[in-house]
């Protein structure tokens, strides 16, 4: 279990486009010219780099309420590696029923 503060601390901040301070620091890397381009047609700082999470990793937030008091709990967060589906029972039949197994005897 991790706080959405330990799980977004290990990525690098972007350089907010409204910091004019950061943007004109002359020890910035742009994006080359014709790659990115903005409306006040100034260049683009290069992204920290990020390493590639998988598609399906992600962060559950969750917190529990009683229904009598109303009192809620400190939100809990989980992260995942998987991704899980439910299918209604009707689209495992038609699934079912739409090969034939025949071939393989």
């Amino acid at each position: 279990t991790q706080t959405l503060e330990e799980e977004t601390s290990r990525y690098p901040s972007v350089v907010s486009l409204f910091d004019i301070q950061a943007l004109q620091n002359p020890g910035n890397k742009y994006q080359p010219e014709g790659v990115a381009r903005i409306r006040s047609e100034g260049k683009l700082p290069v992204l920290p780099h990020r390493d590639i999470d998988h598609p399906f990793r992600g962060l559950l937030a969750s917190q529990l309420e009683c229904t009598q008091c109303q009192y809620r709990y400190p939100v809990k967060y989980d992260s995942f590696d998987s991704l899980s589906l439910s299918f209604p029972n009707v689209y495992w039949v038609s699934i079912f029923y739409s090969f034939n197994l025949s071939w393989l005897c």
